[in-house]
């Protein structure tokens, strides 16, 4: 009888134990895939922002009209005979003509947009101080981000490249 009892109640630990120790795991296992999922929520979340910041706080911009092609609008013809913006891509577009090339028109758009909103802006800011403030005083005077104002100079690149490499209008206008 006593026998009984003892492995009577040493199944009962067991069972208990066993009880406490999978409620335990399967407890960890759902933490973890919470953290998990709220991790991938986050990251989610940071997505979404990032894609509505591009295309309803930035979109196109407010230098440029959504029509195929790219142009720019009144305010950005405006900028770009004041500050002469002309001159700007006329001076950069040799280098990027032969980077262009071998390219499509979108591609150059592209490249255009791409190096007039990052390396111009670093050029202009190491090389051309005065310049570089110049525009984003302008900015800052018309309520536009400076990227809207470099986003003219991309649009004058593309159009200056697109002529000389012999693209023709229809290609592009």
């Amino acid at each position: 009888m006593e026998l009984t009892i003892i492995v009577t109640v040493l199944g009962f630990i067991i069972t208990i134990g066993t009880i406490v120790y999978n409620k335990g795991e399967w407890k960890g296992t759902v933490n973890a895939t919470l953290k998990e999922l709220a991790q991938k929520i986050e990251a989610l979340t940071k997505r979404v922002d990032k894609i509505y910041e591009l295309v309803f706080e930035r979109g196109l911009g407010k230098t440029l009209d959504s029509q195929s092609p790219i142009k720019l609008n009144q305010l950005g013809q405006e900028i770009a005979e004041e500050l002469k913006l002309d001159s700007l891509a006329e001076a950069h577009t040799s280098m990027l003509k032969t980077q262009a090339e071998n390219l499509d028109a979108y591609e150059i758009q592209r490249l255009c947009f791409r190096y007039a909103q990052n390396d111009l802006a670093d050029q202009l800011q190491e090389k051309s101080p005065e310049q570089f403030k110049t525009i984003s005083l302008t900015a800052f005077n018309k309520g536009i981000p400076r990227e809207d104002v470099l986003q003219i100079v991309g649009v004058l690149l593309r159009d200056r490249i697109l002529k000389e490499i012999g693209h023709s209008d229809s290609d592009w206008q």
